[in-house]
């Protein structure tokens, strides 16, 4: 209880363990979001006439990935020339007329920049969805004009149950990257890796309190009792990952309560178990390297060139092996 009290209730220390709730929510959150946004590839649909169908389409259309859909009333060039989007629909006028009397003929002006890639899959997407419609309309027509007692609300709501349980045409985007470490897109790994160099610092703090007694020589005197010096190394281990885990967690569950897609539960058993490899790491160099200055050279030196290593491998520059392994921000994939 004398250690909890003398590690975790000095001002110190609690102003280190509150500076990573704000860290989350003013950094790392909208880190995440940027992030998010940053993946995903806009795309315009133009509506100048501001059509029901055409908020039906965009509503049956879901935001498939990794497009993310944008209706607007007005053309603008000038954001496709930037880069800002990968491709502009134009929907021509009385779009509802036209699907339901079948007449498909250029039904959209398509803009796009030379070095848009995947606004393809978006149009056969956009087409397939359009031409579902268009099937049942023309389907409920057909029906009519044969048997005039028929509703064609009937038959064109009918006609839904053909095209259950899957649509005529499915995008599954996969990205691929040459890194096999990093099958998910490691931007998203990067509020991850700002959590983890905060938890390494923490515990680098945390170490202070080794030295401290070091130089009390209370470690020395514990010399002479039976597992007296593993004891006190392992309260401090046990002191350090139990509130550790415990801030991460609290704050994993907050981030997520406000934004279910930012941290996510399913990432918090990987920063517990970061956490307690961080732990164990410092520890065993605390008590090899007995000089601080060696200490902090060493575990500063470390941060920082696995947080390098992790964004050379990022982008491409340096190929990821074995040694990757070694290196904590690694295993956040």
């Amino acid at each position: 209880m004398t250690l909890w009290k003398s590690m975790l209730f000095k001002k110190s220390t609690l102003l280190m363990f509150l500076l990573m709730p704000l860290l989350v929510f003013f950094v790392v959150v909208p880190l995440f979001d940027q992030t998010v946004e940053d993946l995903q590839v806009a795309v315009h649909v133009v509506d100048p006439y501001e059509q029901t169908a055409v908020h039906e389409l965009i509503e049956k259309m879901d935001n498939p990935e990794p497009f993310n859909v944008q209706l607007q009333d007005e053309l603008d060039l000038q954001s496709l020339a930037r880069g800002e989007v990968e491709a502009i629909f134009v929907v021509e006028d009385q779009l509802a007329k036209k699907v339901q009397d079948g007449d498909v003929a250029e039904l959209f002006t398509w803009y796009r920049y030379d070095n848009s890639l995947v606004d393809g899959l978006f149009k056969e997407y956009m087409a397939s969805t359009l031409m579902e419609d268009i099937v049942r309309k023309e389907a409920a027509n057909l029906v009519v004009d044969e048997m005039h007692t028929v509703d064609w609300q009937e038959v064109y709501d009918y006609s839904s149950r053909y095209f259950e349980p899957e649509p005529l045409f499915q995008m599954n985007y996969e990205s691929y990257r040459e890194s096999t470490n990093h099958s998910e897109g490691s931007e998203a790994l990067y509020p991850l890796l700002l959590i983890w160099g905060y938890i390494w610092l923490l515990m680098i703090y945390l170490t202070s309190f080794i030295e401290h007694w070091r130089d009390k020589q209370l470690i020395e005197r514990l010399s002479i009792y039976r597992y007296g010096q593993v004891k006190l190394y392992g309260s401090w281990f046990i002191i350090t990952t139990v509130s550790v885990s415990l801030l991460i967690t609290i704050i994993v569950m907050f981030s997520s309560w406000f934004n279910p897609e930012s941290l996510g539960l399913t990432n918090l058993p990987k920063l517990v178990i970061i956490s307690f490899v961080s732990a164990l790491l410092l520890l065993m160099l605390s008590i090899l390297l007995r000089s601080r200055q060696a200490f902090l050279a060493v575990t500063l030196s470390y941060l920082i060139v696995a947080v390098a290593l992790f964004m050379l491998v990022d982008w491409q520059i340096l190929e990821s092996n074995w040694w990757s392994g070694l290196f904590i921000p690694f295993w956040l994939g």
